[in-house]
């Protein structure tokens, strides 16, 4: 995958800034909220605590398109993605914490030799609260929005926000509420969210927490086995012909993974699976102009991730 210039400034910039300044931030993390009335349920278990950052890429060869193709295309693609993201507490009190995060992600489509490019960059900020032993509360806030260097139409920016709440039934059980909105250029609507996390034993543990569903095997704390689900895709604005053109295509990926630890908060983690449910859709300013599903493939993942020590 080619990135452009900005993509490729984030990329060792993110490199740079993941490794050495991030284990620092993790130990005053971890001394903070070990200092705090936050309960995380994290200890007696070889489950990996969620990771607060990431550096991945993705490939997937020969996605089909099933009923329909665009113009001079040959019904298959070929996709390339490049993604890191980082979140963390920038401040943590007794009760309360504050979370920023960032995202940037750079997908590369191939439609039979012809290349089309879709960045996104995101911002969060989050508050999270630990109401009583129980609950946790907490509200965030997520606007992302996709850009290209050197095109002059604008990309829709969006909005992503909610509120939620953690219920802790057991040290091993919680259950997750809450409501989500989801806002594009003045329209948007409201779901309702309910998820869990269960720790079945010291090994095994299973997440029905979305858009990342999943089981876990972690014989040890140094690494684990994980068969698990996730929803991906992008969206990008384009002319052609003096009419404005919305593209999207998303997917659900089922993948398997294997992580390893390679020092103290730090793994790396390989991804192999297949997709489906695949839709890939083009819409202009006057009426629907072409849309396909996309037929199941296969795709391979690499990740570097952070993830703070259990010992909370």
């Amino acid at each position: 995958m080619i990135l452009t210039t900005p993509f490729k400034i984030c990329l060792f910039l993110s490199l740079f800034i993941f490794f050495a300044p991030l284990q620092a931030a993790g130990e005053k993390l971890i001394d903070a909220i070990l200092q705090s009335d936050f309960v995380f349920d994290r200890t007696g278990s070889n489950t990996p605590f969620p990771p607060l950052a990431f550096v991945d890429y993705t490939s997937q060869n020969d996605i089909s398109l099933l009923n329909e193709c665009p113009p001079a295309s040959d019904c298959s693609a070929d996709v390339d993605s490049f993604s890191q993201a980082l979140g963390l507490p920038v401040w943590v009190g007794k009760k309360h914490m504050f979370v920023l995060g960032e995202f940037i992600e750079s997908d590369n489509y191939n439609f039979d030799g012809v290349s089309t490019r879709i960045n996104t960059a995101g911002v969060l900020a989050a508050w999270i609260t630990q109401y009583d032993q129980d609950w946790q509360l907490g509200a965030f806030a997520y606007g992302y929005k996709g850009f290209n260097e050197g095109e002059s139409i604008k990309q829709p920016g969006k909005l992503l926000s909610g509120v939620m709440g953690r219920y802790r039934h057991s040290k091993t059980l919680h259950s997750y509420w809450g409501l989500v909105s989801f806002r594009e250029e003045g329209e948007g609507a409201i779901y309702p969210y309910a998820g869990f996390d269960w720790i079945i034993n010291d090994r095994w543990s299973m997440s029905g927490v979305l858009p990342w569903p999943n089981i876990r095997y972690s014989p040890d704390s140094n690494q684990f086995f994980q068969l698990g689900a996730t929803q991906s895709g992008s969206t990008k604005r384009l002319s052609a012909d003096g009419r404005l053109f919305d593209s999207s295509l998303s997917q659900i990926e089922l993948g398997f993974t294997y992580g390893r630890r390679i020092q103290d908060q730090f793994w790396i983690e390989a991804s192999i699976g297949k997709t489906g449910f695949g839709r890939l859709v083009f819409d202009d300013d006057v009426n629907l102009s072409f849309q396909s599903g996309i037929d199941s493939t296969s795709f391979i993942r690499i990740a570097f991730t952070f993830r703070p020590s259990d010992e909370f």
